[in-house]
């Protein structure tokens, strides 16, 4: 039987991967704002190929949590099984919600990508979504997958800090969208 506090923890991941696709579908995409990770590499390759935002996450996902799974193990796996559901499906949902509204109700919708102003405000409100999110899942002891995996490969592997590692990839993922 499943107890209160294993629900609570479930139930603050799902939030928190929630509010990760939130922060990347309403309003990172939207000004095409890379900010690191999985979901930025998903933003440059909708610019790049035109490929499908939501596709390429939950592809790619999938991918590496099977990776984290072989070469991590299952305890790690078994914590990263919920949110490697959860953040696909929730961006899934997300983009459908922001396509259908986006061509329902262009005139309270439509964003204006050429206004710096705006440009960051979406920034800032993407950071904030994802922060949250990101903290929730962290929170609970849980990954949200993604770029964690290979991260953390790399700094098991080299007996570096996983924040380094994460910086560092993130850093790269940043400049290669300028």
């Amino acid at each position: 039987m499943v107890n209160r506090e294993t629900i609570k923890n479930i139930l603050i991941i799902l939030l928190g991967n929630l509010f990760l696709a939130i922060g990347y579908v309403f309003f990172a995409v939207k000004v095409n704002v890379v900010n690191g990770g999985l979901a930025g590499l998903g933003i440059i390759f909708n610019v790049l190929f035109d490929w499908d935002y939501s596709l390429v996450v939950t592809i790619s996902t999938w991918l590496l949590f099977f990776v984290g799974l072989i070469f991590i193990g299952r305890k790690f796996a078994l914590k990263t099984l919920l949110s490697s559901i959860a953040y696909p499906l929730f961006t899934v949902i997300c983009q459908f919600l922001s396509n259908y509204l986006d061509k329902s109700y262009p005139e309270i919708f439509a964003v204006n990508t050429n206004d710096t102003g705006t440009v960051l405000l979406f920034a800032i409100f993407s950071s904030i979504f994802v922060g949250i999110g990101v903290g929730l899942v962290f929170k609970q002891g849980g990954s949200t997958g993604g770029l964690d995996i290979p991260c953390l490969m790399v700094a098991k592997k080299f007996k570096l800090s996983i924040d380094r590692v994460v910086v560092i990839v993130d850093t790269f993922i940043v400049i290669c969208s300028a």
